[in-house]
Formats: structure tokens, sequence, C-alpha cells
């Protein structure tokens, strides 16, 4: 047989449900219902263990097993039922009389003939007659007996004594009332099971003896000696000889008492002098019994043990195994208890309640003390998967204790236990709404009201009047800004100009790097107030404007084309100096052969506008390689890849007239490889190089991408998780 079925089976919730199908069934056979008797459940479940024992090694389906158990159960309780009232009724009919008995089995012969079909207008008429001649008879009787009690009766048929029922008649109508209270008392509580309808033998019904002293005892503690332990009513000889006196008797005695009481001092009842030797003896050896009881003889004995046992040493395994066999015992215990036929209704209501409070009092003097820890954590857009994934700035996931396989942004703890969480502030950049027929207009994110933070890990935080704020997890209002100039208004205009020689501004913060502040607009948070929530996995972000709408529709991931260098500086300035935005640089310090050095161009796969990036932006390369056997290959692209990123120095002229790009171009200018020396004057020669060693035409089209750096977005979350309290159970030792 199947083990899951075993247990299925006998699971306490299968039984319970099983029990109450047979109540029911049992109770529309015999109009009895059994769950009125404690021990019916008990039996039921032994009965379930004798079939799952039948049944162990065979593959008996679970619902076979049960309809066994509710067919068995079911008979066998009717059956039961039937025999007892067969009992009952062959015990009745022998107390009655031969004439009776000839008459109940007449009727009961007669059963199906009386109430048949054709006989009964007959049987209803003679019904009424018996019952109309029953009443007749029964009046008849109480007048009869109204004028018998109404008879002179003569003062010597007057006898008190005899009005008053006799001590042994008393005794057995209290016995009989004590038994029916003790017995419903003890079924109340479920300690005994109704006797009157369960097959329990009449010499196993309990017998509760009246609370009496027959004669027998009463002459064994009256003849008491002196010294010996005295009964419980020690005035019992008094009480026997007053039985027969009247109460002038008594009244006589009690005078002739009291006179004579005055007459002996109260040291003369017990006059050490004047008894024998046996009365001397019995005195003595009932001062000298110290009667020390078993019980607590044993506990001295326990408490002795187990000083001993404390005195041995004990070996760490040892006691690990003593450990480990008592909490397995324990569990045995546990579990045999669990499918045996214990019932916790056999115990007292008094004690029943005493358990639940001290069980009550015990779960919560073990209930941990917790602590709320704060967790402040920092996400940054730029860290999730931008090379292979199509998230955005905007639209990102973030995964909590991530393995090495994860590329996109991660967080390497977990939180458990987390009881709120809350953004306490974002850091969005200045990102400019584009339109495309006119590229004069300049709309950043400040031009909404607020903006929309959507958590889908975490409903039910905001309400509002439209589907976007009600998924919103918090309302991000403007708080400040910071930002820095990328050119000083010395070189926009003026002699010494690096713009043109009658520069134009394009937008009112094109050479400004500037960043957002936005704060929750009510503090919002996500709080679990019942249950804490176990772990969080992941947690994706999502900021659109106030309409629910994307904030930018440009990518801030370009793919590249082609990396090469430009003809060198003094080139440029002779033939395409009007191609550039900005004036071309100036070289590095003291460089007297600047005109030979070269700008990095990098040409995009899309264009992309100057509103986006701009002028002192860091981009940051990933994927770019070389085949070839150029000396400088492996140089060129750890410095093309390199992780602190690059810096725009120029891009293509913004030329606004018709038919041009209108603020859209291709080409990204960066600074060739070199650094200056350790003195800072010059160029260190060591480090510059351009493409003479490199095998720039060995470069596979957009096989590398460019994201911008200035675009990212930052977000500040504040999470609160509930730990345990362990500083009662260590204690720091630089105190």
């Amino acid at each position: 047989m199947n083990t899951n079925n075993i247990e299925t089976f006998l699971a306490q919730q299968n039984l319970k449900h099983h029990y109450k199908f047979v109540s029911l069934e049992v109770k529309k056979r015999t109009n009895i219902n059994i769950d009125r008797y404690p021990g019916m459940d008990r039996q039921f479940q032994k009965m379930a263990m004798v079939i799952a024992k039948k049944r162990e090694g065979q593959n008996t389906p679970l619902s076979e097993l049960n309809n066994d158990l509710q067919n068995h159960c079911t008979n066998y309780f009717c059956q039961q039922i039937f025999k007892k009232q067969q009992l009952k009724q062959q015990k009745q009919s022998n107390n009655s009389n031969n004439n009776n008995d000839l008459n109940h089995l007449d009727n009961l012969n007669n059963l199906d003939n009386n109430y048949s079909p054709n006989n009964l207008d007959n049987n209803v008429d003679n019904n009424v007659d018996n019952n109309v001649d029953n009443m007749s008879n029964n009046y008849n009787t109480m007048m009869e007996q109204r004028a018998k009690d109404m008879q002179p009766k003569s003062t010597s048929d007057f006898e008190p004594r005899k009005m008053i029922a006799g001590r042994d008649e008393i005794n057995t109508y209290e016995n009989s009332n004590l038994n029916n209270s003790l017995k419903n008392a003890l079924l109340e509580n479920g300690q005994v099971n109704n006797t009157d309808n369960l097959m329990i033998p009449d010499n196993e019904k309990p017998n509760i003896m009246a609370f009496n002293l027959n004669d027998d005892i009463s002459n064994m503690l009256s003849s008491s000696g002196i010294g010996e332990d005295l009964p419980l009513y020690n005035n019992i000889m008094h009480l026997n000889d007053s039985e027969n006196l009247n109460s002038k008797q008594r009244l006589d005695r009690l005078e002739n008492q009291r006179q004579n009481q005055t007459l002996e001092s109260t040291t003369s009842i017990l006059n050490y002098k004047k008894l024998d030797a046996n009365s001397k003896n019995k005195i003595l050896r009932k001062f000298n019994n110290t009667n020390n009881s078993d019980i607590i003889q044993t506990r001295n004995n326990t408490d002795s043990e187990i000083l001993n046992k404390k005195d041995e040493l004990k070996e760490a395994g040892e006691l690990y195994r003593l450990n480990k066999a008592s909490k397995q015992k324990m569990i045995d215990k546990m579990t045999n208890s669990s499918i045996s036929g214990n019932d916790v209704r056999a115990i007292s209501p008094l004690i029943d309640n005493l358990l639940i409070e001290k069980l009550i009092t015990l779960q919560r003097d073990m209930q941990p003390n917790y602590i709320e820890k704060v967790n402040y954590i920092i996400i940054n857009s730029i860290d999730r998967d931008w090379f292979n994934n199509t998230e955005s700035r905007y639209n990102f996931r973030v995964m909590f204790k991530s393995n090495s396989s994860h590329q996109g942004a991660g967080i390497q703890n977990i939180y458990k236990n987390i009881t709120s969480v809350e953004i306490v502030n974002a850091i969005i950049p200045q990102d400019s709404i584009l339109i495309p027929f006119d590229s004069r207009i300049y709309i950043d994110i400040l031009s909404f009201p607020y903006l929309i933070l959507e958590i889908p890990e975490f409903s039910d935080v905001f309400r509002g009047t439209n589907n976007n704020t009600d998924k919103a997890f918090c309302i991000l209002i403007f708080d400040k800004q910071q930002d820095s100039t990328v050119i000083s208004n010395d070189f926009i205009s003026g002699n010494n100009t690096i713009i043109k020689s009658t520069p134009t501004t394009h937008f009112s913060k094109q050479f400004r790097k500037t960043f957002y502040k936005y704060t929750p607009a009510y503090f919002e948070r996500k709080t679990f107030h019942n249950n804490p929530l176990a772990s969080l996995g992941n947690m994706t972000l999502k900021l659109t404007t106030s309409n629910g709408y994307r904030i930018n529709t440009l990518d801030d991931v370009l793919t590249i084309e082609n990396i090469t260098y430009t003809t060198n500086i003094g080139a440029l300035n002779a033939n395409n100096v009007d191609n550039f935005e900005y004036e071309l640089t100036r070289g590095y310090p003291t460089d007297t052969t600047n005109n030979d050095r070269k700008y990095i161009q990098i040409k995009t796969e899309k264009n992309f506008s100057n509103k986006l990036f701009r002028l002192g932006d860091y981009i940051y390369i990933k994927g770019y390689n070389l085949t070839g056997t150029g000396t400088d290959n492996s140089r060129f692209i750890q410095f093309i890849n390199r992780d602190e990123g690059h810096i725009i120095l120029n891009m293509d002229i913004i030329d606004l007239t018709t038919g041009n790009n209108q603020g859209f171009t291709s080409n990204i200018y960066i600074a060739p490889p070199g650094d200056i020396n350790n003195t800072l004057t010059r160029l260190n020669t060591t480090t510059y190089y351009d493409e003479t060693n490199i095998d720039i035409a060995n470069y596979t089209t957009n096989t590398s991408k460019l994201i911008n750096g200035n675009l990212q977005t930052h977000f500040l979350f504040k999470i609160n998780t509930r730990e345990g309290d362990i500083s009662q159970l260590t204690k720091p030792i630089n105190v």
C-alpha cells in the first residue's frame, strides 16, 4: 500500500470528515446521535487503524479505504445499538408481570394488523374508547383516595417518627439521586459515557455509595483507644446514644453535663499518672512516630539521584546523544498520541482552562524580540544590461541576490522579513522632450507638474482619478537643482571665443550639466501591516510623465558604425573648420606639434540630437574589437573600452536652415590616447599614438555600442526589515 495513502487515510482531518458521515448515517437508521458519546470517535479511530493494517502492502486507492471504513463502522454501530435496545427491552419485560408480557407480545404480533389500511378506522375508534375508559378509571381512583384521606384519624395513629422516612429509605433515595447527578456531571465533562445507550455491562457501571457511616464502621471508630487516631466524627458514641432520646431527655442530659463540667478540670480528662501501662505506651508510640509518607521519601530519593547525576562529568558527544534521544522520544510520544484514542475532552474543564492559559503564556514568553533595521540602496540605470536588452533609462528591472551570470542591474544582498519599502528621492538628468518638426523648442521634465514612479511588485499604495495614478508607487515632485557649466561665458562670446566668431545658442541649457532632485509628495511607502514580506526577489522601476507616457522616446544607447582617426588638426583648421560645432581643440600643454595631433571620430548607426548628446557628456563604449596584426591593436581596444569612459569634445555643426540636419547628427569626436607628464607641463609622448600601427579597417561594423552617462536616472530607496534582537544574548566586550 502506498505510504502517502496511509498517512492521508489516517489524517485527523480525513477521519473527522468521514466520522461525521457515519454519525449522520447511524442517526438515520437508529435515531440515536453517537456524537454525544466521546467513546465512539475513539472506537472509530481504532477501526481505521485495523483497516489500514489489513490493507498494508496493497495498492488500495484512498477512496476505497474511506468507503470500507464508512460501511464497516456504520454497520457495527447500528448492530451494537440494536443489541443494546434488545437487552433493555428484555430486562423491562422480565420485571413486568406475565399478563403484561402476554399483552405486550400480543400487541407486537398484531402490530401489522392493527396498522393495516383495512383496520385503520377501527383502530382509531378503539383508541378513542380506550382513552375515555382510562380517564374514567383515573377519576374514580382519585376520588377514592381523597375520601380515604378525609376520614378522621385517632391520636394513637399520629406518630411523627413513623411519618419521617427511615435512614435506609433516605439513604436509598439519596444514593439514587447522587448516582444520577454525578453520572450527568461526568458525562457532561466527557469523563464517562452514557451507560444507558452504550454497550457497557451492568457489573461495570459506576456504583456511587452514599456519604454515610454504617453500624460496623461506627462501632469500629467508637472502640478507638487512647492515643489512636480518632474518626472524622469524634462524638460518634454520643450520636448513637442520643438517637433514641426525645428532645426532653436530650435537654436534661445537656444540663447535667454543664453542671458537672465545673467540677472537673480539663486536665483530668487525660491524667497521665492515672493511666495504665498499656495506655501510656500507646501515647508514647503516638508522639514518637514521625509518619514520614512514602511520597516525601520518594521525592528525597529522586533529589539525591539528580544531585549525584549532576556531579558526574559527561562528554559533549554523550550529552548530544542524550538530548537527541530525548527529543526523538518526545516526538514519538506526540506522534502516537495524535493517532491514538486519547480524548482531550476527558480532562476536567478547570484543568483544561488552566492548561490553555499556561500554553498561551508560554507562547507569549517564548516569542523573540525584534528590531527594525533600516537598509539603504541606490539604483543607477546605467548598470542595466544596456548592451543586450531593450530596457531604457526610465524602465528597467533590478534583481536582488543575483548570480554571476546576471548581466543587468542587481543588488548583492537579499532582504527578508520586509516591513516597509519607500523611496527617499530620485535624481533625474536634464532630459529634453524633442519636437522633430521644430528643434528650437526646448521642453524638459520640469515642464510637467510631477512624475509618476510605478513599481509593479508593490500595489495598493496610491489612488487617483485615472489608471495611471492607480498604478503609482509614489508621486515625485521637483525639489532641488544641481548643475555645472561646461564652457565659461568668456569663451561663448568675445574675441577669444571657442564656439564661433558669432556664437548662437540653440537652447538655453546647451552648456550646462544639470540634474534634478525629486522627492515623494506624501512620503509614500509600501507597508506590510499584518505579516512582513518574506523576501524581495526583484523590483521593476517605471518612470513616466504625469499623463502616464514615456518621458523621452529617443535612446541613450547608440550602435557604433565605425571608429577612425581624423586628419591632423592643422588640416582640419584649413579645410573643414566650418564643419564642427565648436572651435577645434587647442591641444596638449606647450605642445608645438598640436597641428599634427588628431581627433578620434565615432560614427553612429543612427543620428542623435545635440540636446541629448552634448559637449562635456561622458560616454561609455562596450564590445569594440579589431582583428589583424597591428602592434597597437590591443592598446587601442583597451583604450576604447576603458571603464572611465570618454568625454565628448566636439560634434558636427548644427544647421537650422532649410534642408539641413536641424540639430540631428551622427558624429562624435573624443580625445586620442595620451597623458601629460608627471610635471604637468607637456605631453608624455610615450602614451600618444595614432592609427599608424592600428588595423582600424578590420572593425566589424555595428558590433559595439555606446551609452551617454549623463542621461541616467538614480533612485535612492529605504527598506526596513525585521530581525531578531540578540542584544540580550550577546554582550559587547569593549564596555
